[in-house]
């Protein structure tokens, strides 16, 4: 699966809010799962309501770095 962007459709460049996003993924059969973030600011990812990674992981502004998260032990089936 290919990655790809996710942003809030009223988010302004610069500006002081929090966003909230959830997914929601069923696996019939659990294996090996790892996402990476980037974010322009501060981020928690919580799976199955374990925190996991806070980020980002900083850079240049120029130059956009991400963390690599294993999500397997978090992983359960349903």
């Amino acid at each position: 699966m290919n990655g790809r962007l996710i942003r809030h459709p009223h988010a302004a460049r610069g500006a002081e809010t929090l966003y909230y996003f959830e997914k929601t993924v069923c696996l019939s059969h659990p294996a090996e799962a790892r996402v990476r973030l980037m974010a322009d600011a501060r981020y928690q990812m919580w799976v199955n309501g374990t925190l996991i990674a806070c980020g980002p992981c900083k850079g240049p502004r120029h130059l956009r770095y991400y963390d690599e998260v294993d999500l397997t032990p978090y992983l359960s089936r349903g």
